[in-house]
């Protein structure tokens, strides 16, 4: 089956019924491999699809046991996703991966798509809340806040998100280059601040204080 709508794939350009017909198809099969190679093929050869054809996409992909083949095939369609309705089924999709590192690399290729804002900031964080390991979470934000964030919710829910990390280390890592980013003002220095009350170690809980006293001398 996989073979037949790959061959299907390179001869025609598909209109978006008779794709979404294909993707109904492959929601039949039972190997996430294969269902995985057939939407990267449907990426790969029908370039951006319908905002429906790629929720399709997205359903097949949260179906997958695989941790791996999810992250494969949520990939493959990110450049399709396009609305408010498709980002949150993407981020509902990753959030039932239970691996942090394929969670984590997921969501940091979603961020270079710019596919995190105010419409998609809560289905995100939520995935966000799926990481176990304070590594990968700490990981998956610092990669965000390396893209300069401006949205008021995306920097509250970095914030929110960190009081989860459980390493000091990790946390007050986090902490230092939010500082070094963005302004720390008003609710968002309230957030900070409580954020450094969780760690534990003398030394990083005034890693973390002391960023935020550089950047209010640079200012």
């Amino acid at each position: 089956r996989r073979t037949y709508f790959s061959n299907l794939l390179n001869l025609v350009r598909l209109d978006d019924a008779t794709v979404e017909r294909l993707l109904r198809q492959t929601e039949l099969m039972t190997s996430d491999y294969e269902r995985a190679e057939v939407l990267r093929a449907v990426s790969a050869k029908q370039g951006p699809v319908s905002d429906r054809a790629a929720r399709a996409m997205i359903a097949v992909a949260q179906r997958m046991s695989s941790d791996y083949e999810k992250r494969r095939a949520l990939s493959a369609g990110l450049e399709s996703v396009s609305t408010a309705e498709s980002r949150t089924a993407l981020f509902t999709a990753a959030s039932t991966m239970s691996s942090s590192y394929e969670l984590a690399e997921f969501l940091i290729a979603a961020q270079r798509r710019s596919l995190v804002d105010s419409t998609s900031s809560d289905a995100y964080f939520r995935a966000v809340g799926r990481l176990s390991s304070d590594y990968e979470r700490r990981r998956t934000l610092s990669a965000l806040m390396k893209l300069r964030p401006s949205t008021p919710s995306v920097l509250s829910g970095v914030l929110r998100s960190s009081e989860s990390i459980g390493s000091d280390y990790e946390l007050a890592s986090l902490l230092v280059e939010f500082a070094r980013t963005v302004p720390v003002r008003g609710e968002l220095r309230e957030q900070y601040l409580k954020a450094t009350r969780t760690i534990g170690s003398d030394y990083e809980y005034r890693r973390a204080l002391q960023a935020l006293l550089e950047q209010d001398r640079r200012s």
